[in-house]
């Protein structure tokens, strides 16, 4: 809403809508059922949120019960200074060099903070940012949360990719940025200093209409090169917020030159081309960050860092060369991990901690997923990141199409064997629909069946060897067996600890996992029953679902 006095104002809104850091359980819950009112389709999606649930009740009982004050402090620890988004820094950055006035909130302020709806109200133009939205159920609410009369939401991010042929006729939405939004915000700049008059930026071969919204694809590199991207100025937003962040959040890479079947990280940006910052690029930044802040910790956003790997050795030399004295956490391929000499080499540079996409124990299932690496070579990574103390963080798929209960127990085998720091178990979803997983060949090869359905995180889905009903049955199996055995740490209950579990810490906490899910029928009777509920709820709506898509074709 434009004020008297004040030209023009952009609100910056980055942030998930539901994502742990609410102010207490009731905001929480609220947030769930207006999520829940949203959806459409939602007894998968309930199941996949029950069964995160049932170790972290359970974790957290065991932890309170414990009287560690230890761990119950370390786990407790979230700092009051915690590093904001690093698009509501890049976006920040990129208006100042505008000289466009700006707030930045989150959408956690939105519905917590008054201060936030005060800027909210002070503010004409809005900019959205889906990055951590997981589909229309969560955006909806929000961008009906932001509509003032006479102020322009303008909405980018990974959602408007994701979702390009499906997104819904709104009369709030006034502009939807698809690909590189760094390189349409001097446009977008220039038409809020017309007074939204200047509308010919859009209407060019880069901007399209559809359902009374105007999209406009940004433009793109004009090499593999990302070195002439906006660097984010952290210093702006440290003035901002009149706060100190010593957990800088990075970016160096877009797209990937892999193509795994159930990712669409290669097609977020409306680019198909693997682009990356030089190692001079990235250690220039980062050494000027190290001067400011000796102990700084640099997580790596990209979904592959590791890649190229010359990239990453000259990065890693420069680095010890120049005796950077900050650490990083980064996303690492098991194929690069099972050579011992880059573990060494990254460790040395100030590598502290990797994230493995490791998906399944299965090499059957590793080959559906096109992944491009072994059993064998997930098994050396882990391995080898051990045997330097290099923390390793994994996640793993339940229920890709070819799944099984024998690839399943191959994947808790691979588990028991090395026995990862911490790890994820994420259910196969089919939300995003230009994963190659979902192409009509794979659909014929595998039965694939799924409900086109934006408006939910967990789409029903089935395939010739397992459907989602059954996902969370093995679950609650694998995970309960996982963390009795003391095999690795579930990473929704311990994730504070990940950056700086002390090897001693790391033990006792095994120990309390595991106490947590010892002798607790009565809860587990709770959750399998549960479970069951939601089995038959969903069977239901699979034949009621198929049924309308096959009546349809």
């Amino acid at each position: 809403m434009q004020l008297e006095g004040l030209k023009h104002r952009v609100l910056v809104v980055t942030g998930g809508f539901i994502t742990g850091k609410e102010k207490n359980l009731f905001e929480t819950i609220r947030r769930q059922f207006i999520q829940l009112k949203n959806t459409k389709s939602n007894w998968y999606e309930m199941m996949v949120k029950f069964i995160a649930l049932e170790p972290i009740l359970l974790f957290n009982r065991a932890l309170k019960k414990s009287k560690n004050v230890k761990l119950q402090k370390a786990l407790s620890q979230t700092s009051t200074n915690e590093s904001p988004e690093l698009t509501e820094v890049i976006l920040a950055t990129l208006l100042e060099n505008e000289s466009i006035p700006y707030d930045l909130v989150s959408v956690n302020n939105l519905y917590s903070d008054k201060s936030a709806i005060k800027k909210l109200n002070q503010c004409d133009t809005v900019f959205l940012s889906t990055t951590f939205f997981k589909d229309f159920s969560e955006l909806i609410p929000v961008i009906e949360k932001l509509n003032l009369p006479n102020n322009k939401i303008i909405v980018g991010g990974p959602l408007t990719q994701m979702f390009d042929e499906l997104w819904p006729k709104t009369e709030h939405v006034d502009l939807i940025v698809k690909g590189y939004g760094e390189f349409a915000v001097r446009d977008i700049a220039n038409w809020i200093k017309s007074d939204f008059k200047d509308d010919s930026v859009f209407s060019t071969e880069q901007a399209y209409k559809k359902n009374g919204i105007v999209f406009y694809e940004a433009s793109q590199p004009n090499s593999t090169s990302l070195d002439s991207l906006q660097e984010a100025n952290w210093d702006i937003v440290e003035s901002y917020h009149d706060m100190t962040f010593n957990k800088i959040h990075y970016e160096s890479v877009r797209g990937c030159p892999y193509r795994c079947s159930f990712c669409n990280y290669p097609y977020l940006f409306n680019d198909k081309t693997f682009r990356y910052k030089s190692a001079t690029k990235i250690a220039d930044y980062w050494l000027g960050l190290s001067l400011k802040k000796p102990d700084v910790i640099i997580n790596c956003l990209d979904s592959l860092f590791t890649m190229p790997r010359k990239r990453l050795k000259e990065l890693c030399e420069i680095l010890i060369e120049k005796k950077f004295t900050g650490k990083w956490i980064c996303y690492a391929r098991s194929e690069d991990l099972a050579d011992l000499s880059i573990c060494h080499l990254m460790q040395d540079a100030g590598c502290i901690q990797v994230n493995i996409g490791l998906e399944s124990g299965s090499e059957e299932i590793l080959k559906n997923m096109n992944k491009g690496c072994s059993v064998e070579e997930n098994k050396k990574a882990i391995l080898n990141c051990k045997s330097i103390q290099l923390t390793t963080v994994c996640s793993l798929i339940v229920g890709f199409p070819g799944e099984t209960k024998d690839t399943l127990d191959q994947t808790f085998n691979l588990l028991e064997e090395t026995k990862p720091d911490f790890y994820f178990l994420a259910p196969f979803s089919t939300r995003i629909q230009n994963i190659p997983i979902l192409s009509e060949k794979n659909k014929e090869k595998f039965g694939i069946w799924v409900d086109t359905n934006p408006y939910s995180i967990a789409p029903y889905w089935s395939h010739s060897s397992m459907d989602c009903s059954e996902v969370g049955e093995h679950v609650l199996r694998i995970q309960r067996k996982i963390m009795k055995n003391k095999i690795s740490l579930n990473a929704f209950c311990t994730y504070t600890a990940m950056d700086n579990v002390s090897s001693n810490d790391y033990d006792e906490l095994l120990d309390l996992q595991a106490k947590a899910v010892t002798n607790k029928n009565f809860v587990f009777i709770f959750f399998d029953i549960t479970i069951y509920f939601f089995k038959n709820r969903i069977q239901k709506g699979l034949i009621h679902d198929s049924i309308i898509t096959n009546n349809s074709v």
